[in-house]
């Protein structure tokens, strides 16, 4: 079922120099407004392959969700927020 509303790539995490934020030469982590938020590895920069994602579900009272921005920090903790009413996701990997 195709999800109303927008869809497309919106937001990067930045690799900024700084103790609090990831720096990495390979890994996007990238939001997808209503796909949600997407891990690229850009080993092969002509072939990005999609290593993991999360779509939240939708929150009640909208037809969609909206992740819009990203943080990660130096542990590899996934900051997201839903601009519609989904809220703030804290996101961890699982190694």
């Amino acid at each position: 079922m195709l999800r109303p509303d927008r869809y497309g790539e919106h937001n990067i995490h930045e690799n900024r120099p700084g103790p609090l934020s990831l720096r990495s030469g390979t890994l996007v982590y990238a939001t997808s407004f209503k796909a949600g938020i997407h891990v690229l590895d850009t080993t092969n920069p002509f072939q990005p392959q999609d290593v993991t994602y999360y779509i939240p579900s939708i929150p009640e009272g909208t037809d969609t969700n909206g992740i819009n921005d990203v943080q990660v920090d130096e542990n590899c903790i996934v900051c997201v927020v839903d601009r519609l009413r989904g809220g703030f996701y804290i996101l961890e990997p699982n190694v």
